[in-house]
């Protein structure tokens, strides 16, 4: 007796998918590799589950219909389905970016796709062996004996799917592999479920459920849309460049758009006037490109263009030229200015990552060129980003590399006439990149936010240095080193830096920290609080590089330093002009009657020294009297210079 299906679940499946499908087609734009298999998955798994509602009839019913229709329309059934599996195969393939290794391991992917020939083959020759599925003389529907291994063949696929997944998710985001996972679940449970129950169609209904939840969870096409100017967004971006690097060797350049000061608009103008300026740069923007998906939001005031290399010229110069004129919006006249980048997008230069990151950095040395600059990413700038970008790695990680070292500069006491007191000063080494200057390192560190932990690694190693070592035994009368504005930003810093120092069992009055003035004129009652917190425990405090900032005398009236540092370059000018030599001898004679030391730092020669000292300098800092040394040889300078001193 024939057995008549139940298609109403079906049916029902394929009008909720074909929705999904028109949806699809209709926003979807980009086209990426993800999306074209994503959009063939759909269209198979559509016409899969056509051919199933379609047979469940002739079928039920095929005392009626041809036998010629019955096979033709079951052997496309068979076909669609398996072919379902190997499309879900390599669209998880191509949501890692895996499809263009495939292309290169070409064995690999002949091996992979065996299996599935052998069973189109299969499928073919079933018309006359009748392995898979065949009608008896009473026009009987029946599974062959190759439809167990036909079923086996499909979650074969499916399997592969997740163990790719598990293999590679490191590079599938999150919600991908559970969406992966959860479709595999379904797919896996729908073929179980019509080999023990084929009365009731289901398969069909769990793939399209599966989809679905791709659809609303990474395929939807508007996740790739910048909701305010309708262009494509910073993910489209990275998706499209992407491709661009795996699939193209080719001349490309992407141009780069910032617009300056935008935030200041905002500011003055309001958001409403900032998100209309917005749309009125992505409106001149769309005349210059002649494909609109060439045209990228990637942040809030910065675009992308990827151009040809013939067109990259004329794009750069109509891109300049109108932001010489003023832009209307909402009745103002706004004069902007852009800073343009354009990188070569060649595949041998860079990943994807590395290419945002040069993006960001090549902006930066465009805004830092002058308004309204232009940059053009050769060799040499790549280099010097991949450079900038191994040091933030190193300094990220300083704790676990020891990338940093604390140094320390030898400072003369006049009085005593010896080395008394030094400055810890951080210095960097990597095997790779070698020494780093301080002012690269540390100019780095502070715009990556990592100032603060600095700061406490300083504190920490510093404290460490005069337990071990005891310094003041070798005769130094101090130890300075310098608090950061970050540092005395943070809520508690004081009570933290008490709460280290409380944890080292040495005279507190040895360490002095260095605050410069700068922070001292513009954040008083935070470094006031500070002072206030640590002068009990008995450590003192410094101005540092007097006369480079504000010069604010009332933060050296109203704080209690108990010495002050005067800035090199003040010394170096007074050698060269009477002028500063007036402020210079003035100034230490102000500071001397106050009571406070100064020391005077930037003594690199013999006159700097001789000048130094007849202006009653108390303590003297410079190469002059040695450059920053690591603690074993500060150590046994200060041994040897300071037994030599005795001995006289």
């Amino acid at each position: 007796m024939q057995l008549v299906y139940e298609p109403f679940i079906e049916i029902c499946a394929f009008g909720f998918l074909l929705m999904i499908t028109i949806f699809f087609f209709v926003k979807e734009k980009l086209f990426t590799t993800q999306s074209v298999f994503y959009a063939v998955f759909l269209v198979i798994t559509l016409l899969s589950l056509a051919l199933d509602v379609a047979t469940a009839y002739t079928i039920s019913y095929s005392r009626y219909i041809l036998l010629t229709t019955n096979m033709v329309l079951n052997t496309l059934l068979f076909t669609s389905t398996l072919l379902s599996s190997v499309v879900f195969f390599l669209f998880v393939i191509a949501l890692s970016g895996g499809i263009w290794k495939l292309q290169r391991m070409k064995v690999l992917f002949v091996i992979l796709l065996l299996p599935f020939v052998a069973g189109i083959a299969s499928i073919i020759v079933n018309y006359r062996t009748g392995i898979i599925f065949y009608f008896d003389r009473y026009r009987i529907y029946h599974h062959g004996p190759y439809y167990f291994k036909y079923c086996m063949l499909g979650l074969f696929y499916i399997f592969s799917g997740i163990f790719y997944t598990i293999y590679n998710r490191r590079h599938i985001p999150r919600a991908q592999i559970v969406t992966i996972f959860l479709y595999a679940l379904l797919s896996a449970a729908a073929i179980v479920f019509q080999y023990y129950f084929p009365r009731y169609l289901m398969a069909g209904a769990f793939e399209a459920l599966g989809l679905l939840c791709m659809y609303f969870t990474f395929q939807n096409p508007d996740t790739y849309i910048d909701g305010l100017t309708g262009i494509f967004g910073r993910s489209a971006f990275l998706v499209v460049v992407g491709q661009h690097l795996r699939w193209h060797n080719d001349s490309n350049r992407i141009i780069t758009v910032d617009i300056n000061s935008f935030k200041t608009i905002n500011n003055h103008f309001g958001f409403v006037v900032g998100d209309n300026l917005i749309k009125s740069v992505v409106e001149f923007l769309q005349t210059v490109v002649t494909n609109k998906r060439s045209l990228f939001r990637i942040g809030g005031d910065q675009f992308a263009l990827i151009l040809s290399e013939e067109d990259s010229e004329k794009c750069v110069e109509q891109i300049r030229r109108r932001f010489k004129y003023s832009w209307s919006v909402m009745d103002n006249k706004l004069q902007l200015s852009a800073s343009i980048a354009e990188i070569p997008a060649a595949s041998n230069l860079f990943s994807r990552e590395l290419l945002m990151q040069i993006i960001e950095n090549s902006l930066l040395i465009a805004k830092e060129s002058g308004i309204g600059s232009y940059v053009f990413v050769d060799s040499g700038i790549v280099a010097s980003i991949k450079r900038k970008i191994k040091l933030e790695s190193c300094l990220h990680n300083f704790e676990k590399n020891n990338c940093l070292k604390l140094f320390f500069q030898p400072i003369y006491g006049v009085r005593k006439k010896r080395i008394v007191c030094a400055e810890a000063l951080l210095r960097m080494f990597d095997p790779e990149l070698g020494e780093i200057p301080p002012d690269e390192f540390i100019h780095v560190a502070e715009r990556l936010g990592l100032a603060n932990r600095i700061g406490r690694f300083i504190l920490k190693e510093t404290c460490r240095f005069v337990y071990d070592n005891k310094p003041e035994k070798l005769g130094l009368e101090s130890i300075a080193l310098n608090l950061s504005a970050a540092e005395c930003m943070q809520e508690n810093y004081a009570e933290y830096i008490k709460e280290v120092l409380t944890g080292y069992p040495f005279d507190k009055s040895i360490l002095a920290f260095e605050i410069s003035e700068t922070l001292a004129a513009t954040a008083r009652s935070r470094v006031a609080g500070i002072m206030d917190t640590l002068r009990p425990l008995g450590v003192k405090f410094s101005l540092d590089d007097y006369s480079q900032g504000y010069s604010n005398i009332q933060a050296i009236i109203s704080l209690p330093f108990n010495a002050i540092k005067t800035d090199k370059e003040l010394l170096w000018n007074a050698l060269k002009s009477e002028k500063a030599n007036t402020i210079y001898r003035h100034t230490v004679k102000m500071f001397k009657e106050m009571g406070l030391k100064v020391i005077g730092e930037g003594a690199e020669t013999e006159q700097h020294v001789k000048f130094l000292l007849e202006h009653d300098i108390d303590y003297i800092q410079g190469f002059y009297f040695g450059k920053a040394l690591s603690k074993e040889d500060f150590l046994d300078k200060v041994l040897k210079a300071n037994a030599g001193s005795a001995a006289r």
